[in-house]
């Protein structure tokens, strides 16, 4: 027998027996849809072939349109990637982006048990990426299937949003195919769907980036920032860590370039060490001349270096790595600091030194100066209690200036490096001199402390430092430290 269905599409329908001019047809089903006038565009060849295109593109039976065959492309995610046509790939790849170029990586995802999952991911090239992965609201691009039919285009369920830099297909058999809207939102399935992809690619990264570092680094300066994002919004700390393991930084036992990842790190930590050392610096040459490294360096310890300044936010929420503690140079430095007693005739001498270099800075600009046995090559650094933070504050807040008037720092100087010996000794002789020299030492202090946004406001003090030591060098006074 042959049936009518029939629906005015406002909620409810009717069955019946069909007449014989209604089973007039063919074995099958013939669905014929009455539209409203406002509805009229889909009556038009190209609307209805882009709704078939879009959602049953990949369905297993053909489906033409004025006796064309429109839904002309392979399922590929149901395909064995490793034997299937380079050609095939990349027109999907095509199909998914709009990019002619060839993707970074491919990844291919099949798996029964606990839930049918048939996935292709890739990330794309970078040109791909630096045109579109950080525009204002950059949407995700991985479509959710269900037996080949589109559930949802560039659906937000499958991954994580800091992993926008993902594109592909997640097919799935346990998936309703009348899943609505709605019904997405916190899907249990879906959210087991999305921890297990999100750690797989993220698995499948690694493996990529220890076979090829170097092409790695390149993807790594387009997706870094993502990567840190992920970090932030990482659940656990077992997320938290697997972001972090993609993450990339220079050392200071390493030549510029040669980069390392936090594994590396814990992997050459000496025997006694229980703590992974950072530093953010704005560039390599900052990093190997920075006071805060001396000590550690002295002691042949590994320091990361990293020129993001989000790292200052990034490495404390972080926290520890492989159960180590992720401590910055700056807080080491804190924690072991080291004094010179002034017990010695030199050692009275250079605090009284110290004492003046107080009075020519200000309680403005320092609380104190001391002079320190933590600095080996460089003549001067600042001790803040919580450095990192204070930076972090400077970098957030633009508007207030400059950060320094706002905090309390401690000066500390080298009593054995040359410039400090010779500011001692021109002290006597040419004070007003020797009090402009102090003063840029402070702020060349700030600048390696990180705390110089625009470094104009030294202008003056400059020219100022210039125009009095023309006018002393007519005076012809050789200054020669003890």
């Amino acid at each position: 027998k042959c049936y009518h269905w029939s629906s005015s599409g406002i909620g409810g329908y009717e069955l019946q027996e069909a007449t014989s001019k209604q089973a007039n047809t063919v074995r099958g089903t013939k669905i014929i849809l009455h539209l409203k006038d406002t509805a009229d565009e889909f009556a038009k060849k190209s609307r209805v072939k882009g709704i078939i295109t879009r959602y049953s593109n990949f369905v297993q039976f053909p489906i033409y349109l004025g006796g064309n065959k429109i839904n002309l492309q392979d399922p590929l995610w149901l395909m064995d990637l490793k034997v299937t046509r380079s050609e095939d790939k990349k027109e999907f790849y095509k199909f998914l982006t709009g990019d002619i170029l060839t993707p970074q990586y491919t990844f291919q995802f099949r798996l029964d048990s606990p839930i049918n999952i048939n996935a292709v991911f890739y990330v794309p090239n970078i040109q791909y990426l630096a045109a579109t992965l950080h525009n204002r609201d950059p949407m995700p691009k991985v479509s959710l299937y269900s037996r080949r039919v589109l559930i949802q285009h560039h659906t937000t369920q499958m991954l994580p949003y800091w992993m926008r830099f993902v594109v592909g297909v997640v097919d799935s058999e346990d998936i309703p195919l009348n899943l609505s809207r709605e019904m997405l939102q916190n899907n249990p399935l879906l959210l087991k769907m999305k921890e297990i992809l999100t750690s797989k690619i993220i698995r499948a990264i690694e493996n990529e980036m220890e076979t090829s570092r170097a092409q790695y680094s390149l993807l790594f300066r387009a997706i870094g920032l993502s990567l840190r994002e992920g970090i932030m919004h990482a659940e656990d700390r077992r997320g938290r860590e697997e972001i972090a393991s993609l993450l990339l930084f220079e050392s200071s036992k390493r030549k510029e370039d040669d980069e390392i990842t936090l594994n590396d790190y814990v992997k050459n930590m000496q025997v006694t060490q229980n703590e992974i050392y950072y530093l953010v610096s704005p560039n390599r040459e900052g990093a190997d001349n920075s006071p805060y490294t001396e000590q550690l360096k002295e002691k042949e310890i590994e320091i990361l270096y990293s020129y993001s300044q989000h790292e200052d936010t990034i490495m404390p929420y972080l926290e520890e790595f492989k159960g180590k503690k992720i401590v910055s140079v700056e807080e080491y430095i804190n924690k072991n600091l080291d004094v010179v007693k002034s017990k010695s005739v030199e050692g009275k001498s250079m605090r009284e030194f110290a004492n003046w270099f107080e009075e020519v800075l200000g309680k403005t600009k320092v609380k104190k100066v001391e002079l320190s046995n933590n600095l080996k090559k460089q003549p001067s650094m600042l001790v803040i209690s919580d450095l990192t933070k204070t930076r972090q504050f400077l970098q957030n807040t633009p508007e207030i200036g400059n950060v320094w008037e706002y905090m309390t720092a401690t000066l500390h100087l080298n009593p054995n490096h040359g410039l400090v010996r010779k500011i001692d000794i021109l002290r006597k002789k040419q004070p007003d001199l020797a009090s402009l020299i102090a003063e840029q030492v402070y702020y060349n202090s700030l600048i390696a402390a990180g705390f110089v946004r625009d470094s104009r406001f030294m202008l003056p003090h400059l020219y100022q430092l210039l125009d009095k030591c023309i006018e002393d060098s007519t005076k012809s006074t050789i200054i020669t430290p003890d």
